[in-house]
Formats: C-alpha cells, structure tokens, sequence
C-alpha cells in the first residue's frame, strides 16, 4: 500500500484486519518513490495506491507505479472523487478505483 496519510492508512489496515477467510499481509509506505523501490525488489499479488502523494500527484502517479509494476494489479484508493479519471485509470489498467470513506470491507476485498 502506497499511502501517505498515517488515518486512511490505519483506517485500511483495520478493514483488512475484519477480512475472514483470506490471509492477508500488507506493506505500507507513505511516498510513490519508496514504493517503486520496494516493488522493484519484490512480488505483490496487489498494489493499493493513493493518487496524492508527497511526490506524486494525480493521474500520473498511477502511470508511474504501473510502470515500475507492470504485472501487478493496482486499485486506487484515493480520496478524489472523479468519475471521469476512474474510468480513464480503469480503461488504462487500473483493476479498480476506490473512494476513501466510501470502501467497506467487502468492497475492498473484492
């Protein structure tokens, strides 16, 4: 999980936590830089990523965590609420887009 806010960050961690049935392991960094290096070196079976980061902002940090992953599915979780850039992300490789506050724990296990 790419996530610069320590709030949504535990606010995820804790709706994970409720997960039943699945095991789950999460890796937390709070800047996209940290994050690409940390996949450059590792294998995820799925990238959770805010689009407003610390150095990275917006639709570009999606196409920049993409390129440093690209096998691996990325959801957006972001507290932008964007119809038009969901469906531009989507249609460009995001497996999902997610809303802060607005993703539950069936939503987000999905």
């Amino acid at each position: 999980m790419i996530e610069d806010n320590p709030g949504d960050a535990r606010l995820i961690l804790e709706t994970l936590k409720d997960v039943r049935n699945v095991e789950i392991s999460v890796e937390w960094v709070d800047e996209l830089k940290k994050g690409i290096d940390l996949i450059s070196g590792n294998r995820f079976d799925v990238l959770l990523l805010d689009l407003g980061l610390p150095d990275s902002e917006g639709y570009d940090t999606f196409v920049r965590a993409k390129e440093a992953a690209p096998g691996t599915p990325i959801i957006l979780v972001t507290g932008l609420d964007d119809e038009m850039l969901a469906v531009k992300a989507v249609q460009n490789g995001a497996q999902d887009y997610l809303v802060k506050g607005e993703v539950d724990e069936k939503l987000l296990i999905k």
